[in-house]
């Protein structure tokens, strides 16, 4: 049997390397960006920012612009030269004037314009075509010359003058048989550094001098060791003035750092450790200082104290770890984001200073495996160490730095210690701390280091949840199934079972939270039955909190393990959010709902100094700001290993560090360094679309007014704070068109379709985190040009062309009415000629008959007789201009019928057989009134002068539409024309005068064979 001192030795040992391995590597929380997302492809080789802010990305697959949102693809594309020409992109270079270099896979390199989207080609001389696709870097000084290094072979420099790559441009000289492998210009010096086959060599611009490490000069800058490197290369110069590279030795890449003041190595020959195959491939320096390494399996971080690269792990622990098998390039953006390419698995960023959370795992002691069970409880002791007690894994003991330490409790075995789901250290022994089991508690002495249980019967080996001691000394036991229990000190002083009774009040119910507050009464949340709080001095329950209690005292949810003392007169309670009871009022005066954006079950609540309310839940953590009810998240991506945190597992440490349990490690943060309320950005407007077509942006917003016609009138904004890292959002608002301000979604776009014509003005504005509006509101006019038939001129236009036309109408009408009148005069004229023609051959008449009256009685009958017949003729004629000049009869229809009339009256007054036939297309002719007229009274005419006086007794009439002319046609063979010739000349004339009238045909043909009339009438 082992001694117990070496087993004690052994387990520190195993703890102590355990903590050493987790230094060795720090997980990091990433952010990754892959062809799932928009990136051109999973092997990118370079990136950098531009002044705006925007993202330049380079793939094999084409250049990329990243807004945040978007990417821009930039590809070759044929028979154009002011594309990119070759897709495979290994290298971006912002130079002095931020114009963007590009070097290609097909050995050529130009500068791509980013607000117009072109590529110009700089020509490459004096360098042949098997050289120019060689291993090969684009390197630019400090003075803004610029270098093309071929590695182990050349390089050019650019003629500023031709603006071409040349040997002859070179000004440092250094022969192709030197098989250089770095070089580069030391910042505020006019030393150019050159690693090569044999160490190094500097070129001194100034004095035109090349210096060797054995050189004894004032002005040189090495030192006798710089020339025992083989191939030094990935030479770095930090802001501290001292200069990094790495060298192959014995197979592996070594890394140096030389500090140029002191002329003496800091770090020399350090190997990585990383047993497989590894390269070294470039440094990088942070604002902050921070130095950081990068390579084919390699990114680590440069520890200042400890003089060590602490590499980052690259372990798979969720979707925010890093998997990769090279770093090709990565840089700093203005938000102290690190960006990195890989050659295999897309893009990552994360920032380093703003990894707020620190997550602490554990490891299962007993099965030497990551511990699995969830942390439930947390402690400080008098020393001022960290216990953390867990489901299924035991109890753990971290010193302040949260490195992990022996339990050294006796009676609790290192490798399985109990479950401890809740502790407490006692306010009236320091020395003290209770531990709630599963089942029963623990008294844990802090001085002796010893513990005892306490199982009793009346806890039915349940376990306990909570335990807290109250200002009398008792405790309070929240179990898992039978309501709450007390342990009176004084009953239970020498049997601890005397000392145990059950609240009846609570009931038998799970107790998942115990809290005091500053008046000693305790709070007791439960799963499903609200809260409970009861006076300790009574054992009665004072308030009761739920879903069904009066407003005062109504909760979101049935149950609660989050309740915290906010201030003097304020509690908050966690359960469907926040609820702030003011115990003065006695009333909660205010609550809070969870976020619907992010449903979670609130598990623990903690305040920070600054007034916060820290809230840990099933979905992450919230910073809830009471005066504005903003609820802050963070989760996965903010570095929050595990995000899915335990009920009542929370505390807060001296120093105001907040402590959360989750479900397999400690999550700790400081919550004075989580700054997140930094000013909101101004929102660039990153794209434009005009019908769903792309335009260029800098193009259209040259002006500060984007001018579109009439049928541009749907447009699609694309916008971006070009802020990687920051928490803030983004609305807009189209002035006259949105009434209130809109807030994007994820896609950051704005659609409108179907604009009116007119001026508008497009608004976008960000808001921090609080809620507080950025300091500038982007803005930009929109005006869409109306349709010619939309403009105040063509409503001029139409408006005169309205008034003319009614004007027209009107006077059509007066001159309709006029035509009218004056047909109705000819009418009423004739009717006067006639009546008074008629009454004067009747007066006439009548005097001859009273003459031959007594002398000549048969010719004075034969006089009334024609006075008799003058009189009839005169009544139908005066019958006939009246119903023609009646409106109601203002109608061809009418008028066949009234010839219809006129056909049966002359059939029975002399026997006759005629037959009228009319096309149906006559009854919807439209005829001019006098037209009309004279077309009846001409059909009068020719009916008598066939039937009445000539005696014809079988007439044919027919009525229809020929060639475009009204056509009437009398006929009859049994008429003659011996008889009442007078009569019938006088028929003839009176024909022909009215077809004249209305300039119309008439033919009237009559022989031995009958009479045959034609009329045709233009319609």
């Amino acid at each position: 049997m082992p001694h117990p001192r070496l087993h004690t030795l052994l387990i520190m040992l195993l703890l102590v390397s355990y903590t050493i391995q987790g230094q060795d590597t720090k997980q990091y929380s990433f952010t990754h960006y892959s062809p799932t997302g928009g990136l051109a492809s999973n092997e990118t080789t370079s990136v950098i920012q531009d002044e705006t802010g925007y993202i330049w990305i380079g793939t094999n697959n084409g250049l990329q612009r990243f807004d945040g949102s978007r990417y821009i693809t930039f590809r070759r594309l044929k028979n154009d030269s002011s594309t990119v020409p070759h897709s495979m992109i290994q290298q971006l270079l912002f130079d002095k004037e931020n114009r963007l270099w590009v070097l290609t896979g097909d050995g050529r390199i130009g500068i791509f314009d980013t607000k117009h989207f072109s590529y110009k080609e700089i020509p490459i001389d004096g360098v042949s075509e098997w050289m120019k696709l060689a291993d090969r870097r684009l390197i630019a000084d400090h003075n803004g010359n610029f270098f093309i290094h071929y590695f182990r072979q050349s390089f050019v420099t650019l003629d500023r003058k031709t603006n071409r790559f040349t040997r002859e441009a070179n000004f440092i000289p250094i022969p192709d048989e030197t098989k250089m492998v770095s070089l580069i210009h030391q910042k505020g010096t006019d030393n150019y550094w050159i690693g090569h086959e044999g160490g190094f060599q500097v070129y001194n611009a100034k004095l035109k001098k090349t210096f060797h490490p054995t050189d004894n000069s004032p002005h040189n800058p090495l030192s006798p060791g710089m020339g025992k490197f083989t191939f030094p290369q990935n030479v770095f110069f930090d802001a501290n003035n001292r200069f990094w590279f790495d060298s192959w030795i014995d197979g592996d890449p070594n890394i140096f750092l030389y500090d140029l003041t002191k002329k003496e190595f800091i770090i020399e020959r350090y190997p990585l450790d990383i047993r497989e195959y590894h390269e070294t491939r470039g440094y990088l320096q942070q604002r902050d200082g921070s130095v950081w390494i990068r390579g084919l399996g390699v990114l680590g971080r440069y520890l200042e104290k400890e003089k060590k690269i602490q590499r980052v792990s690259t372990e798979y622990q969720n979707e925010q770890s890093i998997s990769f098998e090279g770093i090709a390039d990565f840089i700093e953006d203005r938000e102290d984001n690190i960006w990195l390419t890989t050659g295999n698995n897309g893009i990552y960023r994360f920032a380093p200073a703003s990894q707020f959370f620190t997550n602490i795992p554990h490891t299962n002691r007993e099965m030497k495996a990551p511990g699995k069970g969830s942390v439930m409880s947390f402690v400080q002791t008098n020393k001022g160490t960290l216990f953390a007690g867990t489901w299924n894994d035991g109890l753990y003991q971290y010193d302040k730095d949260l490195r992990l330490l022996p339990i050294n409790i006796r009676g609790f075995k290192e490798e399985k210690s109990p479950w401890m789901w809740s502790m407490f250290a006692s306010r009236l022994d320091s020395n003290i701390i209770w531990m709630s089991s599963q089942p029963g508690i623990f008294k844990v002495n802090q001085t002796t280091r010893t513990s005892e249980y306490f199982n009793p019967p009346e806890f039915k080996n349940r376990t306990i949840r909570q335990v807290v001691e109250d200002r009398y000394g008792n405790l309070w036991l929240g179990t898992q199934s039978i309501g709450l229990l007390k342990w009176t000190a004084a009953k239970g002083k020498h049997k601890f079972s005397d000392g145990v009774s059950s609240l009846k009040e609570v009931g038998a119910t799970q107790i998942v939270k115990l809290f005091i507050d500053k008046t000693g009464l305790i709070w007791a949340g439960t799963t499903g039955q609200g809260v409970y709080v009861i006076d300790p001095s009574s054992d009665k329950v004072v308030l009761h909190f739920g879903m069904n209690e009066p407003p005062e005292r109504r909760l979101l949810w049935h149950s609660s393990s989050a309740i915290i003392q906010y201030d003097d007169s304020t509690i908050v309670i966690g359960s469907g959010g926040l609820h702030f009871y003011n115990t003065k009022e006695k009333r909660i005066t205010r609550a809070i709902p969870n976020p619907q954006s992010t449903p979670a079950y609130i598990t623990a609540i903690e305040r920070d100094p600054a007034g916060y309310i820290w809230v840990a839940s099933t979905g992450g953590i919230f910073r809830v700001n009471p005066k504005n009810g903003i609820f802050i998240h963070f989760d996965r991506i903010d570095g929050i290993a595990n995000d899915h945190f335990i009920p009542a597992a929370s505390y807060v440490l001296p120093d105001g560090r907040i402590v959360f349990g989750s479900d397999n490690q400690i999550v700790i943060f400081n919550p004075q360094e989580v700054k997140i309320n930094n000013p909101s950005p101004d929102i660039v407007i990153t794209g434009i679309k005009i019908m769903n077509k792309q335009q260029p942006v800098d193009s259209m917003l040259a002006t500060g007014k984007i001018r579109l016609n009439a049928h541009e009138n749907s447009v699609t904004f694309e916008f971006s704070g070009l802020s990687y890292n920051a928490t803030y959002r983004i609305s807009y608002k189209l002035e006259d068109i949105d009434q209130n301000w809109r807030t994007a979604d994820n896609t950051n776009q704005a659609i409108y379709t179907y604009l009116p014509p007119g001026e508008y003005t497009f608004l976008l504005r960000s808001e921090d985190a609080e809620g507080n509006i950025g300091k500038n509101i982007t803005r930009v006019q929109i005006v869409i040009t109306p349709h010619f038939w939309q403009t105040w001129w063509f409503y001029s236009l139409l408006a005169l062309l309205v008034i003319t036309i009614l004007y027209w109408i009107d006077r059509e009408r007066v001159e309709r009415l006029k035509a009218l009148q004056k047909v109705r005069t000819e009418i009423a004229n004739n009717l006067h000629k006639d009546v008074t023609t008629t009454l004067s051959h009747i007066n006439l008449l009548g005097e001859m008959a009273k003459i031959k009256a007594d002398k000549d009685i048969n010719r004075s009958k034969e006089y009334i007789d024609q006075i008799s017949s003058k009189s009839q003729n005169m009544i139908v004629a005066m019958d006939d201009i009246l119903w023609s000049i009646d409106p109601e009869n203002d109608s061809m229809e009418k008028t066949i019928l009234r010839m219809m009339e006129f056909t049966d009256a002359m059939k029975q007054r002399y026997g006759s057989a005629i037959e009228l036939s009319v096309d149906k297309k006559i009854h919807s002719l439209k005829m001019d009134m006098k037209v009309r007229n004279e077309f009846f009274l001409i059909f009068k005419e020719g009916l008598r002068m066939i039937a009445e006086y000539a005696e014809g007794r079988d007439t044919l009439i027919n009525i229809d539409i020929f060639r475009n002319k009204l056509s009437l046609k009398l006929q009859d063979a049994t008429a003659r024309m011996d008889s009442r010739v007078d009569d019938i000349e006088r028929c003839i004339r009176e024909i022909n005068s009215r077809s004249k009238n209305i300039h119309a045909e008439a033919d009237i043909q009559y022989d031995k064979n009958g009479i045959a009339l034609i009329l045709l009438i233009t319609v």
